[in-house]
């Protein structure tokens, strides 16, 4: 078991424990209990989920642990909570104020996206249970001034399958 008391990763800062616990024979316990502020989201979801359309800085909760012979048997048994909550951010790849304005002109070719393009949010927040490797979710939430998005569903990290809703809603503010 190790104690981090500050640790600087992603442009945050943290503390947490780290366990490694090898003394049940064959099976290995590996746990984490981190919680970081001023996190960024870019640097951080590229390197965990090779995810490279949302920034923004935050806050990151991660409370996990797994037991196993194997990296799968950890991951098959991973059980715990993920949390987060990032502003002023903004999703890469889309650029839904001027879709819309491009609508208003009747432009209807002007729908195309850019990887250049970013839809700016104030606010992206989640948490997950996980168990037995599932993660759930049913509170995501993202706020922007032309933008509503609610999220609910499951990843299931052995298999490697995602069964996840998004539900986006335009606003007029």
């Amino acid at each position: 078991t190790t104690k981090l008391e500050e640790v600087k990763l992603y442009g945050g800062s943290g503390r947490g424990t780290v366990i490694l616990d090898g003394s049940g024979g064959n099976t290995a316990r590996i746990g984490v209990d981190m919680k970081m502020e001023g996190v960024e989201a870019l640097p951080l979801l590229k390197d965990a989920a090779d995810v490279d359309r949302l920034t923004g800085t935050g806050r990151l909760v991660v409370v996990l642990t797994g037991d196993g012979t194997s990296e799968r048997e950890v991951v098959e048994t991973l059980a715990g909570r993920v949390e987060f909550a990032f502003e002023d951010g903004a999703i890469r790849g889309i650029n839904v104020a001027e879709m819309l304005r491009n609508l208003s002109r009747g432009n209807l070719g002007g729908l195309d996206a850019k990887p250049t393009d970013e839809t700016d949010f104030s606010a992206l927040t989640s948490s997950w249970t996980v168990a037995s490797g599932v993660a759930q979710n049913n509170d995501l939430k993202l706020s922007s001034p032309l933008l509503r998005l609610s999220g609910s569903g499951r990843v299931m990290l052995p298999a490697r399958e995602v069964d996840y809703t998004l539900k986006p809603r335009l606003v007029a503010s």
